[in-house]
């Protein structure tokens, strides 16, 4: 009996799964095949609610549960209400395809309430084991050692001492590359527009899942990298100065100035945070043109997945090495790859993953 209750999570799952799906025809194969196979996991798990989660947490995790089944529901009405396949099915049996939806969504959320439940069963229980192992008078006595005036002076001193060297050298590095000649650096950008033309400002690489370029903000990095402002190198590292047209986004921008050879109509100034993909784009631009930096920038994410495959081989963590990969394909690659905006995330924990694995401790 038990074990046939148990086997009831797998279509669980699936309906779980799809009513997280979108209104399109990948969707709804998609999402009920990696709910199937989250089905299948709850059921190898061995895990049993009534034996190893107490009672308290049981009626926490069914109360959540419960939560997650309405908004899952609401959210599988929102996605499917427009879909004119499902309005002419459900307009059949029902005097509205809305009230046939209404009651497809309430046999969807009682349907995924087992393999929700079991979710966050797993989850409450697992925080509730990690917080009794913290114990209160280790916390004190931790807090005791580090909360004297000495230690909190000299750890006080290390952020400041550290934040300066970060902006001195920051600052140092945006006011260089600005030093850098602009005439190559228009050259590449004006072939780049080419490419940004061609793409328009947010193509979709695939029509079989979410493969979105942002040329929008790519757009935005061409423009401020090719700012030939009259001004001193210093203030336009701080202000991030680049052209617009009226209404035109940037994309639009870079294409009607670089290939229509439209005049900027203003100059927009961008100082709300620091720019530094530019102390790597701007001499980049110097040499190559937004396609090449693609390929480049592919790459060196490449290697850098590697050497941190490499690294945690070395550490003796090769059972995370699969998952890391499996992560790193989700980020859609080539997305990655293509799109600057979507790189300079990954460089920066990229290199903080490859930092950690080089320390001894």
């Amino acid at each position: 009996m038990r074990r046939f209750s148990k086997l009831l999570l797998i279509p669980s799952g699936i309906v779980m799964m799809l009513s997280l799906s979108n209104a399109d025809k990948v969707a709804l194969v998609l999402f009920p095949l990696i709910g199937l196979a989250v089905g299948i996991l709850l059921y190898l798990s061995k895990f049993n609610i009534c034996s190893s989660a107490a009672k308290v947490e049981r009626i926490i995790g069914s109360v959540i549960a419960i939560i997650l089944c309405i908004m899952n529901s609401q959210y599988f009405f929102n996605s499917w209400v427009h879909s004119t396949a499902v309005k002419s099915l459900l307009g059949r049996l029902f005097t509205t395809p809305e009230t046939g939806l209404s009651i497809l969504c309430v046999v969807i959320a009682l349907a995924q309430i087992p393999a929700l439940m079991y979710i966050v069963v797993i989850a409450v229980t697992g925080l509730v084991r990690m917080c009794k192992v913290i114990k209160v008078k280790n916390i004190a006595n931790i807090l005791k050692e580090k909360m004297c005036l000495s230690n909190i002076l000299k750890n006080t001193s290390a952020v400041v001492i550290n934040f300066a060297i970060a902006a001195g050298l920051g600052t140092i590095l945006l006011w260089s590359v600005y030093c850098l000649p602009i005439d190559s650096i228009e050259h590449h950008v004006r072939s780049s527009a080419v490419t940004i033309q061609e793409e328009g400002t947010s193509p979709q690489l695939f029509s079989w899942c979410h493969s979105q370029l942002d040329n929008f903000t790519d757009s935005i990095m061409l423009l401020e990298a090719a700012d030939a402002t009259e001004a001193s190198a210093f203030e336009k590292a701080m202000l991030a100065y680049r052209g617009s047209i009226d209404d035109s986004d940037p994309a639009e921008t870079l294409v009607a100035h670089y290939i229509h050879n439209e005049e900027f109509t203003e100059t927009i100034d961008y100082a709300r945070y620091w720019h530094g993909y530019l102390v790597l784009l701007k001499p980049l631009l110097s040499f190559f043109n937004y396609s090449t930096i693609r390929i480049i920038n592919g790459v060196v994410q490449l290697a850098a997945l590697i050497l941190v495959c490499v690294l945690m081989n070395r550490k003796g963590l090769t059972q995370y090495i699969i998952p890391y990969i499996l992560c790193y394909l989700m980020l859609m690659p080539i997305a990655l790859a293509k799109s600057f905006q979507f790189s300079s995330c990954y460089y920066v924990f990229t290199a903080g993953v490859i930092a950690l694995l080089f320390l001894k401790d």
